[in-house]
């Protein structure tokens, strides 16, 4: 009832339901729940929508395209983008699968093995190759009628923030960390204490003591000031990550002129490389600035992090056998992930399938 009613109000905004058209211009609407304020939002207006128009207007195409533009839960709310898509309420969206293990549960392989590798484009380019070689990845999205668009866009290398320094799991005993989602199975058996919450949560809990320290994004670090109350980061790289994408209705997209769709394809695309190369610029100016403003930022050894990847009980194959009795190729794709990342350079702390 509640999708039937926003698509009303979308359709009453365009005079038409999405994805209407005149001769040459087509109406979508791109939506996500997340603000504005993140680059991955702030990304799809600078970079995505014009990025199509540039490319039809480059190649003479006759076609264009009025996107109505709808996010920070303006039309849906984080975790509801695939369900939106699948009724036809929006059209187009940025989908954090993170937040839709249920629906898409073969995307959420990389969390469940840290410390594979910290390069962001290693796991764009390796999930793209898993994903391309097993049809299952297609068949979930196929079933919710959404085609994904881009190669996914990658939460950048996790690290540690801590009021307190550490140098070793060791040092780490006892204290509370805001672990959000699946990386509280990163804390397992670690002698760290694994603490819910959100970004808009860690500061203040911190400051007032319901966690000594967060396992966060490199890019959020100094964005959500967290050196303020946590000034110790510390680098531990426990990896980039596959969690998220740009996708769209099926039957919309097959609807358009194949122009059209060739340019929405390309800018997507063209989006998640734009975006991981100025995260991680950022991220390399951010350290300069937290450091500036009174942070200490150190990096742990390898075998300081490998005695961490080593201590955690078999998350990755806990998960792939549970995937497996689902009838889902779980191991196949853990494998597959692991097989990937080394072929393209990368060295993990550990083999996760074996």
């Amino acid at each position: 009832m509640k999708f039937r009613y926003v698509a009303a109000l979308v359709a009453a905004a365009f005079g038409a339901g999405p994805g209407a058209a005149s001769a040459d211009t087509f109406k979508l609407t791109l939506a996500t729940g997340h603000p504005e304020v993140f680059p991955h939002v702030a990304f799809l207006g600078k970079v995505f929508v014009p990025e199509v128009e540039r490319l039809l207007k480059d190649a003479g195409s006759p076609h264009s395209i009025t996107w109505l533009q709808a996010y920070g839960g303006t039309l849906v709310k984080t975790g509801s983008e695939l369900q939106a898509l699948q009724q036809g309420v929006i059209d187009v969206a940025f989908v954090p699968t993170l937040f839709s293990a249920s629906q898409l549960p073969l995307e959420q392989v990389t969390y469940q093995a840290p410390f594979i590798t910290p390069d962001d484009a290693v796991i764009r380019n390796a999930m793209a190759k898993v994903r391309e070689g097993n049809p299952a990845f297609k068949e979930a999205w196929d079933a919710y009628g959404a085609t994904v668009l881009s190669p996914g866009s990658i939460c950048d290398d996790y690290n540690l923030m801590l009021t307190e320094p550490a140098a070793s799991l060791a040092e780490l005993e006892g204290r509370r960390i805001y672990a959000p989602g699946p990386t509280a199975n990163w804390l397992r058996d670690t002698g760290m204490v694994a603490v819910a919450g959100n970004m808009s949560e860690y500061y203040q809990g911190i400051q007032s003591g319901i966690a000594d320290g967060v396992l966060v994004l490199t890019s959020a670090a100094f964005p959500g000031k967290y050196y303020e109350v946590a000034p110790h980061f510390v680098k531990v790289s426990l990896g980039a990550q596959w969690c998220s994408t740009i996708a769209m209705n099926t039957a919309k997209l097959a609807a358009l002129p194949e122009d059209v769709q060739t340019a929405i394809k390309t800018a997507a695309t063209t989006y998640s490389v734009d975006l991981m190369t100025a995260i991680n610029a950022n991220m390399v100016k951010h350290l300069e600035l937290m450091a500036e403003n009174g942070a200490t930022i150190t990096e742990w050894s390898d075998e300081a992090r490998r005695e961490w990847a080593e201590a955690i009980p078999n998350i990755a194959q806990d998960w792939a056998a549970a995937i497996d009795a689902k009838g889902l190729p779980g191991s196949d794709v853990l494998k597959a992930l692991e097989a990937e990342t080394k072929a393209l350079g990368a060295t993990p702390l550990r083999n996760w399938s074996e």
